[in-house]
Order: structure tokens, then C-alpha cells, then sequence
């Protein structure tokens, strides 16, 4: 039986996990990275929030990428300097 796009929005509006999400994405200051974060960031619940780390090389572009998302008071975004082509990094 199929279920209307209605319904299945209202139930995804009122969903309150018991948790805040947490998201960690390597390569996350440009290219699929960098979408990955803002379509998280855009489609998780204000009233849910999430915990959103970028990790990457360039911290100039993470601080753009951190200042276009959602401002959200109960979303959290972080940035970790990482090379990943560098063992000692990791």
C-alpha cells in the first residue's frame, strides 16, 4: 500500500532521536566532500542538530565551508587539520 510523500514528511519532521547525529568526513574542504557536509548540514532537523567534523588540509576553506552552513544552535561544526597522504598525521 503505497504511503503519501505528506505523510512520510510530518513523521520525518516530528523524529527526535535520542542521540545527536555525528559526522566525520575526510576530505571534506572541497569537491564531494564539501557537498557531503552542506547536505548533511541542510537536511538534518533543527530541532535535532548535528555533530559535523571536517577533516582536511586547508583550514582557509574549511572556515568558508563552516561559515555557509545552517547557523543552528543545536548543530555543532568542527574542523581537524589532517593530511592523509602524510602517515604522521594519521
Amino acid at each position: 500500500m503505497p504511503v503519501a510523500l505528506t505523510a512520510v514528511q510530518a513523521s520525518n519532521a516530528q523524529y527526535a532521536p535520542s542521540f545527536r547525529p555525528v559526522l566525520v568526513v575526510f576530505g571534506g574542504t572541497s569537491g564531494i566532500g564539501a557537498g557531503l557536509v552542506r547536505a548533511f548540514a541542510t537536511h538534518i532537523p533543527p530541532h535535532t542538530g548535528a555533530h559535523i567534523v571536517v577533516v582536511g588540509r586547508s583550514k582557509p576553506a574549511a572556515d568558508a565551508l563552516i561559515a555557509s552552513l545552517p547557523s543552528n544552535s543545536n548543530s555543532q561544526y568542527d574542523f581537524v587539520r589532517v593530511d592523509a597522504l602524510l602517515v604522521h598525521d594519521l
